[in-house]
């Protein structure tokens, strides 16, 4: 599965989401892009969106767009604090269908 990093995501998490393939947004050449445009452009070239940006699942219409969007809510955002979360962001990832959206609370606001 090839998954796409937000730019408000710590680019070192891509390691952990092996073995899918996995780019930030600014490898990608995507960041900078505002929402909408950030899908469309995501949605040509990968499965999943992974995100810290509340509001992209909200401002847009997922059943139009081929891809998953993994909204993690997390407080902190550092990477060290992202970890724990792995788990469930693979869970996601192997579980969700193109135009879901799943949200993954942090574990301090679990």
């Amino acid at each position: 599965m090839r998954i796409l990093l937000d730019e408000n995501v710590p680019h070192e998490l891509r390691t952990l989401l092996t073995p899918h393939e996995v780019q930030t947004a600014q490898y990608a050449g995507l960041a900078g892009l505002l929402n909408g445009a950030l899908l469309k452009a995501a949605e040509a070239e990968f499965d999943a969106l992974v995100t810290l940006d509340r509001r992209l699942s909200f401002q847009n219409n997922l059943q139009k767009v081929d891809l998953i969007l993994i909204t993690i809510r997390a407080k902190r955002v550092r990477f060290v604090d992202l970890i724990p979360l792995v788990p469930e962001i693979m869970t996601a990832l192997e579980q969700a269908s193109a135009g879901e959206r799943i949200l993954i609370p942090g574990k301090d606001e679990a």
